[in-house]
């Protein structure tokens, strides 16, 4: 962790996410929101095998820069409305912390 910024590098398996766009944002969504249970975290800069990447797999989720709660308010509204009536109850379980 530096300036509240914490640094988290996954393998490159990170990058593969059968649930598509929905998946990758649910994926985010719970380490930012895990890590920043942490006092000391504010926001995440995901790593893939070490190195800054500007976009995760092939369905292009933004992680070039730190990512925070914030960071999902605006499309948390369209994670959760778009998966109210469809087959993401799974990623609804390891959801979010309510805001």
């Amino acid at each position: 962790v530096d300036d509240g910024i914490a640094y988290l590098s996954f393998s490159e398996d990170f990058e593969f996410n059968t649930l598509g766009a929905e998946g990758y944002m649910g994926q985010l969504m719970q380490i930012v929101y895990t890590a920043s249970n942490f006092s000391t975290v504010k926001s995440v800069q995901f790593l893939v095998e070490g190195e800054k990447k500007d976009y995760l797999g092939s369905e292009g989720q933004w992680i070039g820069s730190p990512l925070s709660k914030n960071s999902f308010v605006s499309s948390s509204n369209f994670f959760f409305n778009s998966c109210k009536y469809s087959s993401c109850d799974k990623i609804l379980v390891i959801g979010v912390a309510p805001f």
